[in-house]
């Protein structure tokens, strides 16, 4: 049995939703957002249309990237994988 660290972000860091959220949470694929707030239960994030929604640690790791990472693939709502552009926009198929 194995231990798994887990690091939070810090507060400001830009992200952008990579991954369909489940139904109960706010947000779209290629949306940015930046973190407003972090506790040891959630994420707090501020979307770029003003919306604000929290996540569990281990869901925000697993549906956000960096938005400053331009070699993240971006996942479309339909299941094909892109890629963006270094200013972060989604490049279409």
């Amino acid at each position: 049995m194995g231990v798994k660290m887990q690091i939070l972000p810090r507060k400001g860091q830009r992200y952008v939703l990579a991954v369909c959220p489940r139904e109960w949470y706010a947000g779209k694929v290629g949306v940015a957002a930046v973190v407003d707030d972090v506790s040891d239960s959630a994420v707090y994030v501020l979307f770029e249309g003003g919306l604000r929604e929290s996540y569990p640690p281990a869901r925000f790791a697993e549906y956000f990237r960096p938005k400053d990472d331009p070699a993240v693939p971006v996942p479309h709502n339909n299941g094909a994988a892109g890629a963006r552009t270094a200013s972060g926009n989604v490049l279409q198929p």
